[in-house]
């Protein structure tokens, strides 16, 4: 059996139809991953928000046993880490944001 190969232009433009169409595959895996890690954050921080606003409530529960504390509201200002307070508003900002998604 004889193999047959492409000649100049034609062998190039097969080559690098080949490389075009493997490097738009690995990018659709590279989003699908990306996608999947994105999601997986999201849960990791959603679930690290939920430990500390539990965490934070039985801190506070210690000292006020007779209050009430609202969930949402520790959520929004019992687990912002400390920042610059130039930065205040984007932080604000961005807490509400999560909560709201």
């Amino acid at each position: 059996m004889q193999k047959t190969y492409l000649k100049g232009k034609d062998h190039i433009q097969s080559v690098m139809a080949q490389n075009t169409e493997s490097l738009r595959k690995e990018i659709f895996r590279l989003r699908r991953e990306m996608d999947f890690l994105r999601r997986r954050l999201e849960e990791l921080e959603l679930e690290l928000t939920h430990r500390s606003v539990e965490e934070t409530k039985a801190e506070l529960k210690e000292d006020y046993p007779d209050i009430d504390f609202d969930d949402d509201l520790l959520a929004l200002v019992g687990t912002i880490p400390p920042n610059p307070p130039e930065k205040d508003k984007e932080v604000v900002r961005d807490a509400v944001e999560k909560v709201l998604k």
